[in-house]
């Protein structure tokens, strides 16, 4: 019910999918049944497992869903605490390359269209800030161009490692990270926009997902949820 909207989206494509064991002959929501699935109810996939199990034809009721908290979802499927792992699979597949070689099913491949980091902001913001927000718009979109396409991958992380020393970061893992989420900057419908810019086509499919599991009320049309206005043309 707040009066606000995404002013950004700079990973356009469905990050949520699920880790299983590399050359485990599991493929599909379906070949999921009578295994053990961790995820966390209560993080972004919570709402979406009985969506994504119907759209690839498994039975729920067959599914063993074992909830754990956010933080101990990856220990526990490295540790053979389950058959398959719900998450982000840019985010943990860095680690999991070392950890635990697997495979992938993507919640995308099944209908769910679930666009994820990005700018929101309150509308009464965007009236009274929006040369600011557009400026601030603008920087990140050409920030990201540079990272992703114009050379400046090695600076960015340099950049990164000397504004965050106390954290440890190390420079080869943020490399990984970097590549393993360039593939979510674009869908098919940002084709020659600028970084950030949202395509409607992708808000109408990512609200229908969100209506169909109750998410959102049907009323709602997807332009209420978000704006291009900070980006030319």
């Amino acid at each position: 019910g707040m009066k606000l909207r995404s002013i950004a989206c700079f990973l356009c494509g469905t990050e949520m999918g699920v880790f299983v064991p590399k050359g485990s002959g599991l493929k599909t929501p379906k070949d999921l049944e009578g295994k053990k699935v961790i995820y966390t109810a209560s993080s972004l996939e919570g709402p979406f497992m009985k969506a994504f199990f119907e759209a690839g034809k498994a039975e729920v009721r067959k599914v063993q869903l074992i909830n754990v908290d956010f933080a101990a979802k990856q220990p526990a499927y490295i540790a053979g605490q389950g058959d398959a792992l719900v998450t982000s699979i840019p985010f943990m597949s860095n680690v999991m390359e070392k950890a635990k070689p697997s495979d992938t099913i993507m919640f995308a491949d099944y209908g769910l269209v679930l666009p994820s980091l990005g700018y929101i902001a309150l509308e009464d913001t965007i009236r009274r800030k929006g040369p600011t927000l557009g400026a601030f718009v603008t920087v990140m979109s050409r920030a990201w161009h540079e990272v992703l396409d114009g050379g400046a991958r090695e600076e960015a992380i340099a950049a990164i490692l000397k504004a965050r020393p106390q954290s440890k970061l190390d420079a080869e893992y943020l490399r990984g990270q970097i590549e393993a989420y360039r593939p979510y900057f674009h869908t098919p419908n940002t084709k020659g926009r600028p970084h950030g810019w949202q395509p409607p086509q992708d808000w109408a499919q990512s609200i229908a997902s969100q209506k169909k599991v109750g998410l959102i009320p049907e009323s709602m049309r997807p332009e209420e949820f978000y704006t291009n206005e900070f980006f030319a043309g």
